[in-house]
């Protein structure tokens, strides 16, 4: 099932979804964009999507699939 975001109804990726979940409600059913997210949180994006490939690489959260 596709979503968007609920603020600018961007397509949203599984890395927007997770990280939502990691950082704000692990129970959310509907979600913002790491954009949106980044500034609501006062963060640059690219700080949300280092800490997304942290968790891939490292394996140490189940909302993020390690990478091969």
């Amino acid at each position: 099932m596709a979503h968007e975001c609920i603020r600018c109804e961007e397509m949203l990726t599984a890395d927007d979804i997770a990280i939502f979940r990691k950082l704000i409600c692990r129970e959310a059913d509907e979600y913002i964009c790491m954009t949106c997210l980044s500034e609501d949180l006062g963060i640059p994006r690219k700080k949300l999507e280092d800490i997304a490939d942290y968790y891939h690489r490292t394996g140490v959260c189940c909302l993020f699939p390690r990478y091969n």
